[in-house]
């Protein structure tokens, strides 16, 4: 598997090697031992939530919502969200100066909602850098919120 966006298509159909040169192709590679070992396809991939991710060692919360994202990418050959979170960020003065953090950790709008999604937008916030509780509620209230309402909307 030398180009991986070759198989976009066929994601969900990975096989186990596949899945493990994927993550290697992502940067992941402290990752795809574990994956090869544990028969992870690109079926299991697509199933995968948060303790799924834990149990196969990817104890953080940056690399679990990358891994994510980064597969649903390639099953939708999707290149990104419409949303910048770089615009958002500075549509809130208070927010903006976090915009290195998500930048340094190569978090975008959609790894942020589907973190907010499965349950660990906190858990991201405080990995990248957010510390503040405050922060993090103005983040998840006032950007990811509306963004949330807007795309089931769309789905209705």
């Amino acid at each position: 598997l030398e180009d991986p966006h070759l198989y976009t298509e066929q994601a969900e159909h990975w096989s186990p090697q596949m899945v493990s040169q994927f993550l290697d192709g992502i940067g992941m590679q402290e990752h795809s031992k574990t994956f090869l070992e544990e028969e992870i396809a690109g079926s299991h991939l697509l199933k995968a939530n948060r303790n799924v991710y834990q149990e196969l060692g990817v104890t953080s919360a940056i690399h679990c919502v990358q891994i994510a994202i980064k597969f649903k990418r390639e099953l939708l050959a999707e290149k990104g969200s419409e949303y910048s979170l770089k615009q958002l960020l500075q549509a809130h003065p208070k927010l903006v100066h976090y915009e290195d953090k998500f930048e340094q950790a190569h978090i975008d709008v959609e790894m942020m909602l589907f973190a907010q999604e499965n349950g660990f937008i906190d858990e991201l916030l405080k990995a990248v850098g957010v510390d503040k509780a405050l922060d993090r509620n103005k983040i998840e209230v006032d950007l990811l919120h509306p963004l949330l309402v807007k795309a089931q909307h769309k789905r209705e």
